[in-house]
């Protein structure tokens, strides 16, 4: 069984050695995070503005500068949701494929951001409602568990994060196959995401032994990087980050390639989403 997920592992290094295009995505997320930093640093500047300005006219702080704030912040959660969307969705659409045709390209890259975008943005706004939803249920736990008594109000905590943590890890390993079908289903991304509980539940094994694979590979990766970042020289110490940061993005693609194929190679056929 073991050696069915290393087999995909290794075709997953060589598919990534015969496509470098897929370095491009990171890149781009890289570029449009720069420019998203600069617009941060801009909005930081014209609420400083505001407020001296304010400030010398009206002699206190005014209510009005935190209005261009809450402006300031949904525009940037909207730019952040639709910079993460737009790169993955180039992303899952070059490992499509890889996985159909062995090979990608450039030209297809931004096609494929544009066709799965929208089905991208909904999966992402799926995630963090399943995120924010229980998140915000244990916080009002915890909140009435202070009122009654603070040291069952810590207990309550301590036990809440517990809890979150594995709904975490569990709702990961639900999830992990969103992607691949998403490029190759035409059904609703609420549909996918809903038929994933049921996929895990019925076929625990295959999504663990993905999932396993992917997190013994990041263990690795990270353990050799930090070797390297102990027992370096200084003055190559700044090369050893910057080739961890190449070694980190080239293993995320090789996984991201592994969970294609092990979805389209190893996926239990008479399960139909």
């Amino acid at each position: 069984m073991v050696n069915k997920y290393i087999k995909i592992l290794k075709e997953s290094w060589n598919s990534f050695n015969k496509n470098y295009v897929l370095l491009m995505p990171p890149l781009i997320r890289i570029l449009l995070m720069f420019g998203f930093l600069i617009i941060i640093a801009i909005e930081i500047l014209l609420v400083v503005l505001a407020g001296l300005i304010l400030n010398a006219e009206l002699g206190v702080f005014s209510l009005f500068v935190l209005l261009p704030i809450i402006l300031f912040s949904l525009i940037d959660f909207v730019l952040m949701l639709s910079i993460d969307s737009y790169v993955n969705s180039m992303k899952i659409g070059m490992c499509y494929d890889i996985v159909r045709k062995g090979k990608t390209s450039s030209e297809k890259m931004f096609a494929h951001g544009k066709k799965y975008f929208m089905k991208y943005l909904n999966f992402n706004l799926i995630k963090i409602a399943l995120l924010i939803i229980p998140l915000s249920l244990l916080a009002l736990i915890v909140s009435a568990s202070f009122m009654l008594n603070p040291l069952f109000g810590l207990t309550m905590l301590a036990t809440s994060i517990i809890c979150f943590i594995i709904y975490s890890v569990a709702l990961g390993m639900v999830l992990l196959f969103v992607e691949p079908v998403l490029v190759s289903e035409r059904k609703s991304v609420w549909i996918i995401v809903k038929n994933s509980f049921k996929y895990t539940a019925e076929n625990f094994g295959h999504v663990f032994y993905t999932w396993g694979t992917i997190i013994l590979a990041i263990i690795c990766l990270n353990a050799v990087i930090a070797i390297f970042q102990i027992t370096t020289v200084f003055f190559l110490y700044f090369f050893v980050i910057l080739t961890g940061i190449l070694a980190r993005i080239s293993l995320d693609i090789i996984l991201d390639l592994f969970r294609f194929k092990s979805w389209f190679k190893l996926r239990m056929r008479r399960f139909r989403f």
